[in-house]
Order: structure tokens, then sequence, then C-alpha cells
């Protein structure tokens, strides 16, 4: 192909938008060769049937999708940008990522309806069902999700990294298309699968006996800890911030507009934006954690690994106040945790590192 190419540079040129070629012989051997607009669809059609049998590989991604679209096969190149294994094969590239997206668009389907078909398909690649939802609850105030409850992800190690590599990336689609909730959920989802548990709270406990996935773990501490610290300011931001009255604002920050926060929004927020901070508190615990057992030689980390850690730890040291938030009914306000010397708890965790300087451990 690459020969091909430079044959044709030699012997063509293009004028006002028009490639032309000077060479007649060469042109004459094209015109020859060219096919009929029926047979050119004929070839297609046989193309189409090869590439359908055909498992995910390099060839199928760069040249399946250009059939479909070749062929105004929009119901199929639907199907295709669905079926996870070509999912995930295109968005872990950075590069075919950009491509993925433009089918997308191509399609013209709304966000809502691509993201929905593509969960649905999730959940059918990987044996999902409501059989396996539990709704015994943690001390997290959540229900475990039956992702992380179904057997079919743990029949063996590779499965179980086949899984969270695919929910990771689908977790990026989703935040990226603003729907930040359900990116997280994913994220943690993932992130409990590794440690083979179904509550998020258990996990430092587990890391203490075994991680058995430290690079893949790494991944998913690095995404959360900034869309934790994300809604966690945006939160704080809107249940404090007062005018000039001392009303309360209520204003989303212009950041994070286009983005969907109607779960820390509502009249009460939801449980899933209430623990945020321990949350928050248990990611900057476990990146203290690979950094002690890295030092000691427990694992051998990478460059842009260690620069995950550094990152989650520097948030740490920025955001440490906002690990003290909680959720206080009375006055429907964020505030910070009450102390050990029993305070009333009204004053924003913000408000209380101004006043007493650097929080230092877990004191509050």
């Amino acid at each position: 192909w690459l020969e091909l190419l430079d044959v044709t540079r030699e012997v063509s040129y293009t004028y006002d938008g028009v490639w032309k070629m000077f060479d007649q012989s060469f042109a004459r051997i094209y015109s020859q060769t060219a096919m009929s607009s029926s047979s050119r669809l004929e070839h297609l059609g046989a193309m189409e049937a090869y590439f359908e049998t055909m498992p995910t590989c390099n060839r199928k991604m760069d040249e399946f999708p250009f059939v479909l679209e070749k062929l105004g096969n929009r119901e199929g190149l639907e199907k295709l940008i669905i079926d996870i294994p070509f999912f995930l094969r295109m968005y872990s590239d950075p590069i075919r990522r950009l491509q993925y997206l433009r089918y997308v668009k191509e399609l013209g389907k709304t966000k809502d309806d691509l993201l929905l078909k593509l969960r649905n398909h999730f959940e059918y690649h990987f044996s999902i069902s409501n059989r396996w939802f539990s709704v015994a609850h943690h001390h997290s105030g959540t229900s475990a999700l039956h992702h992380e409850l179904n057997p079919v992800i743990y029949q063996s190690e590779e499965q179980l990294t086949y899984f969270v590599d695919v929910i990771f990336h689908l977790s990026s689609l989703f935040e990226m298309y603003g729907r930040h909730e359900e990116g997280i959920r994913d994220l943690e989802s993932g992130l409990k699968c590794l440690y083979g548990t179904s509550d998020i709270f258990k996990i430092p406990s587990i890391h203490q006996q075994h991680c058995r996935f430290p690079h893949k773990v790494l991944l998913f501490l690095g995404r959360l800890a900034r869309l934790y610290t994300l809604h966690l300011h945006a939160m704080h931001a809107f249940w404090s911030d007062v005018d000039l009255e001392r009303n309360i604002k209520n204003k989303i920050p212009d950041h994070l507009h286009g983005i969907d926060v109607s779960w820390w929004t509502s009249e009460v927020p939801g449980g899933s934006a209430r623990t945020l901070p321990s949350k928050l508190q248990l990611i900057f615990q476990l990146a203290r954690s690979f950094m002690k057992e890295t030092e000691e030689g427990k694992y051998e980390l990478k460059r842009s690994e260690w620069e995950i850690i550094n990152e989650i730890l520097e948030k740490e040291r920025r955001d440490s106040a906002m690990t003290d938030l909680v959720w206080h009914t009375a006055t429907k306000r964020f505030v910070s945790r009450p102390s050990k010397a029993g305070t009333t708890g009204t004053t924003t965790a913000i408000d209380k590192k101004k006043k007493t300087g650097r929080r230092k451990g877990n004191d509050v």
C-alpha cells in the first residue's frame, strides 16, 4: 500500500483541488481496473460479510467501519460501535479513540441514547443481571452493585482484568459526556472488583494483606481522586457561598456547566455525594500505602504510576480539609465534622482550615 502511494505521488498532481495523473500509461491502467458502481457495492458487500465473522483486530478496526459507512449501513455501524471488544480496542487507543468518536458523531445519535445502548450491551456482554443485585447496605450508605457480585467476571484473572479495563474506559466515556456520577460509580465498582469486595471501605484492610493488581489500582485511584476533589470543591461552594444578605447562593461553578450535578444539587444531596469526603480520605490513605510499600521494595512502579501517587498526595496537601465535610441536615450545608472536643459542627471545613492552619494527620 505504501509503495502504491509512492507511485501515485510520482505520476499525479493536484490542480484546484482536483487530483490528476500526467502519466498516460498509468492513467490507462487505472481506468481499465477501476470498478463500476455496482461492482464496487458488490465487493463492499462481500467485505462486510467477511468482517462480520472476524474477531476484533487491527484490520477490522481500520476497515470495517469504513465499509459500513460506504454501504450506508447505519444500523450495522451502530451495532459495531456498541460492541464491547470493539469499543475497548478503539477507545483505549488515543489515536483510534478520535476515530471512534467520529463514527459516533456520524450516526447522529444523542449522547443519552448512545450511552444507554452501550450500557445495556456492556451488561449483556458480561452476563450481568439483576439477580446478582444486592440490597445489603454497607456503612458507606450505598448498596453493592450487581457488577461486583457477578461470578462471571471472577472466573479467571484474565477475565477480571478484562472486565476492569472495559469499565475503566466506559467510565471515561461517561465522564466525557458529563455523566460524572455514573463514571464515578463505574470506577468505584472496578476498584472494588480488583480487591474482591463489595464494600469500598473494606479496601484499606484488604490492601494491607495483598494487592494483586497494583498497576491497575493506581489508574483507578488517579481518576477517582480527580473527580472527587472536583465535585467536593463545587459542592462546598454550592452549599456554602453566600450573597451580601447571607443567603446561600446555590450557584453551580462555571466550569461544571454542561455536567450533570443533580446528584448533589437536589434538596438533600444523594448518598453518593455525602460519602465523597470519606471516599477521598480512603484514596489518600491508599496512595500513602503505595508510596511506603514501593519505597520498601514491594512494588516496581513506572514513572507514570509514580506521577499518579505524587498527584494524589499533592491533592491531599492542598485539599485535606475536603475530607472533613459532612452534610448538616438542620442548616442544609456541608460543614466540618465535629471534633472530639465537641464542637458544634457549624463551621465549614474550609473556614476551619483558614483559622487553624494546615490540618495534621487524621485529627478533625
